[in-house]
């Protein structure tokens, strides 16, 4: 009882301190430190101790958290909490990386768990940190002749039908796919890691569902793998594996007490990475994963760094934005800090994408000299890749004929010591012939290596070339699409003006006409006067519509968003139209007296398509109702207009035809046939869309308009 109620009192003291410092800096990590070294003293039972040094675990930082691991450890031994004690072996695993020593110890004391899953779990945990830290701590060499091992050894077990067989076996055969996917990354950084990831990955899902540590470094890994490799979509993935198992962690951490227990620098670096594979992204998970960033930024000081350093989420989040004028000067600077070495090449794309985009010529100019020179280096360096991955394959094969002959050599002996003399003599002209054979299979291959280093070499330099031409031709291309755009915008605003002005002066002189005869004739000329004034009305909305078409096309219709009432945007619409609605025909509002629904868009263009919307109505109905009005969605953060009405209605294979440019059901109709095709690049503008519903019952049409609503 008296321990119980200890227990009871350490924890809200823990508690307490957690709700108190939550920004974990340096002080406050001291502080909390402190306060656990100061309750353990009072403990007398190995399970209340172990459960203060797991909190000590998880506040230690860089520097002090493997001999925190370590004290939790020797605790937990006295314990029966197995599973304790494969996870800080774990720990003590990953907080040793660069150190070989203490591997072996971690895996010496993984080895004296009881046998199952947690020992299996851990045996192989810290053997793959352990060919992890090996790999990363070699020298090239040494890592060459460690990745020929590996393949050899590697393709032996899968041709070894015995051995292939059992749970031994097929950890082990785990350990070396893992093993094979570090040193190719780390090596060569060949085109087939991305293969032995994928089949790495289809292993890891053989594991039971418990062992989420080796499913954790294998999310890790496949993550900075695919990223480096520019897989978008399969890194994305891997990273959404990693979050949700750092949140299933987390969740079980905090079950048991342990109110320290914090993954957000471990999620920041993952949203990093999934912000870096923007093209595998939607509009809507940009924002949240940056948002994600700057929230973690905010709390830790070393994201906070990396943030407002480093700048690399900022980057990948304006350019997934297409904000080219934002980004453009911090990705100049960006470059030229070395920390950005391994991203210098997909950041000086960046820069040739933003100011092709801004029109920045001057940086056009420089970035795509220096990103034709980054190209030549990664086609040698691919080269020379080309190159080592033959040797390795030479060597694998090379390793296997000398197995054999060193068998067949055995077999030999063994005879030689029966024969004596004479067979020795039969043995030594035997192995002559072997070594004539070897000789010539060695020359055969060095001769077919030339041969396809040759082939390569060639093939390369001849893709470097077409890569030039076409890249010569694009940009000819380019500025003749340019130059041809501007020809274009440049004839439909003079014509726009020069038939404007005409055309009003034709329809003040038609009234000015009417106004100076005769009252007997003035009533006779006023209907040719409406009909004047009628047919410049059409022709000025054709010339607008065309305008407007060609700013679209040009992407220079610009969109400015303000905070705007909903009902007021409707408002508005139905006062425009109204007017020239038909008698017999009425205009309803449906959200008429509603709660005014505050949304962030450009009023101008929602009110053209809604203004376009109606009009489409009061064409093609004589008699009864036209309604116009909206629905909130929103979780999704979207509003979707409608406009209905009782008219003609529209066949079901014509509902996505109308949307295409100067088409028109009704040729004998007013219109140009364009007001349909500008709402709907309106719609794609703001990021939304427009479509006939095909579920509305009529009679007549219902026309939807969906746009986000921030």
């Amino acid at each position: 009882m008296r321990n119980f109620i200890r227990r009871i009192l350490l924890l809200i003291l823990a508690m307490t301190v957690s709700m108190q410092l939550q920004a974990m800096t340096p002080e406050k990590r001291q502080h909390i430190t402190d306060s656990l070294n100061a309750i353990l003293p009072r403990l007398d039972n190995a399970n209340d101790s172990l459960d203060v040094l797991y909190d000590l675990v998880d506040v230690a930082d860089y520097k002090t958290r493997s001999d925190a691991a370590l004290r939790a450890y020797y605790v937990s031994r006295r314990t029966d909490n197995i599973a304790a004690r494969g996870d800080l072996l774990r720990r003590i695993s990953n907080f040793n990386l660069s150190n070989d020593t203490m591997q072996a110890l971690a895996l010496e004391e993984a080895a004296r768990l009881p046998e199952g899953n947690i020992r299996s779990e851990t045996e192989l945990f810290i053997k793959t940190q352990r060919i992890t830290g090996r790999a990363r701590y070699t020298t090239g060499a040494e890592r060459q002749r460690n990745l020929i091992n590996l393949i050899s050894n590697y393709k032996k077990m899968f041709h070894d039908e015995v051995n292939s067989t059992g749970e031994s076996r097929f950890y082990e055969r785990l350990e070396k796919l893992y093993a094979l996917c570090i040193y190719m990354s780390l090596s060569t950084r060949s085109h087939l890691l991305v293969d032995y990831v994928d089949s790495l990955g289809r292993e890891i899902e053989k594991l039971p569902k418990e062992m989420q540590s080796i499913r954790n470094l294998y999310y890790t890994s496949a993550a900075i793998a695919y990223t480096n490799s520019e897989v978008h979509d399969k890194a994305v993935w891997a990273d959404k594996m990693l979050l949700a198992i750092m949140d299933q962690l987390e969740a079980s951490n905090h079950s048991k007490g342990r109110e320290f227990s914090d993954y957000n620098l471990s999620r920041y670096n993952s949203y990093r990475r999934i912000l870096s594979n923007y093209p595998a992204l939607t509009d809507r998970e940009v924002d949240y994963y940056y948002d994600k960033i700057k929230e973690i930024a905010r709390e830790y000081r070393d994201a906070e760094s990396d943030f407002n350093n480093l700048r690399r989420p900022t980057i990948y989040y304006l350019m997934a934005k297409k904000r080219y004028a934002e980004v453009l000067p911090i990705l100049k600077v960006a470059i030229e800090n070395k920390k950005h070495e391994p991203f210098r090449r997909r950041f000086t794309a960046f820069i040739v994408e933003a100011a092709e985009a801004t029109g920045d010529e001057q940086s056009l100019l420089k970035a795509s000299l220096d990103y034709n020179k980054i190209l030549e280096d990664f086609i040698s360096t691919r080269a020379d890749e080309n190159l080592s991955e033959l040797q390795v394959v030479y060597h694998v094969s090379s390793l296997l004929d000398e197995n054999e002959d060193l068998r067949v050599n055995s077999r030999d002996f063994e005879v030689s010591r029966q024969k004596r003399s004479l067979i020795v003599l039969m043995v030594l002209g035997a192995i002559l012939v072997v070594l004539l054979i070897v000789a010539v299979v060695f020359y055969m291959r060095s001769k077919r290596l030339a041969v396809n280093l040759g082939k390569s070499n060639e093939t390369l330099k001849n893709e470097r070339d077409t890569l030039r031409r076409t890249q010569d031709e694009l940009i000819k291309a380019r500025d003749r699409a340019r130059q041809a755009d501007r020809h274009k915008t440049d004839f439909i605003n003079n014509m726009s003006h020069e038939v404007s002005v005409p055309l009003n002066t034709i329809v003040e002189y038609s009234q000015l006409i009417v106004e100076n005869v005769d009252e007997d004739k003035r009533a006779y000329l006023e209907r040719f006067a409406q009909a004047i004034d009628v047919s410049a009305d059409l022709l000025r909305t054709l010339i607008n519509d065309v305008l407007d078409i060609s700013s679209l096309d040009n992407t220079q219709l610009s969109v400015v968003k303000h905070p705007v009432g909903v009902n007021l945007l409707c408002d508005t619409a139905m006062a425009t139209r109204s007017l020239y609605a038909k008698e017999g025909v009425d205009m309803v509002f449906d959200n008429a007296g509603s709660k005014e629904t505050v949304i962030i868009t450009d009023r101008r263009r929602v009110e053209q398509v809604l203004i376009n919307l109606l009009s489409n109505a009061s064409k093609f109905t004589e008699e009864g109702v036209i309604h116009l009005g909206y629905r909130i969605n929103q979780p999704e953060h979207l509003v979707t207009f409608y406009v209905s009405d009782t008219g003609i209605g529209i066949p079901e294979e014509k509902r996505e035809v109308i949307f295409e440019r100067f088409v028109k059901l009704n040729r004998f109709s007013q219109g140009n046939g364009l007001g349909l095709a500008i709402c709907r690049m309106i719609a794609k503008l703001l990021g939304g869309r427009i479509w006939v519903d095909g579920t509305y019952p009529g009679p007549g049409t219902r026309v939807c308009f969906e746009i986000p609503t921030d």
